[in-house]
C-alpha cells in the first residue's frame, strides 16, 4: 500500500519484498511510479484507491517506458464538472505475472 499524500515523496505503508521504491515523477500531484525488483512490463496490474468517501479512481496503470521494473499510476478525483483533477491519495497495487 502506498501513502501518496506524503511530500515531497510518497512512501509505502506496507509492501511485499518485490516492491522496492515509489516516487512522484516531476513532483506531479496524483502521478506515481512504483518500482519492483523484477521486470513487470508483461504483467497485469490492479490499482485500488483507499479513499471511499470521494470518487477517486486510478485511471492509468501501465509499465513505465524505459523502466520495465516500474508501474506508472495516475489517480483522479471525479467531479461533476470538466476534466477530473489529479489527486494525491493512498492506494494499493497488485501485480500479476
Amino acid at each position: 500500500m502506498v501513502e501518496g499524500n506524503t511530500k515531497p515523496n510518497p512512501t509505502f505503508v506496507s509492501k511485499s519484498p518485490a516492491a522496492v521504491s515509489v516516487e512522484r515523477p516531476g513532483g506531479l500531484t496524483g502521478v506515481y511510479t512504483v518500482n519492483f525488483d523484477r521486470n513487470v512490463s508483461a504483467c497485469a496490474y490492479s490499482v485500488t484507491p483507499v479513499d471511499v468517501v470521494t470518487m477517486v479512481s486510478a485511471d492509468t496503470a501501465k509499465f513505465t517506458e524505459g523502466n520495465p521494473n516500474g508501474v506508472s499510476i495516475q489517480v483522479n478525483e471525479w467531479a461533476d464538472t470538466g476534466e477530473p483533477p489529479l489527486r494525491d491519495t493512498q492506494f494499493s497495487i497488485a501485480v500479476f505475472c
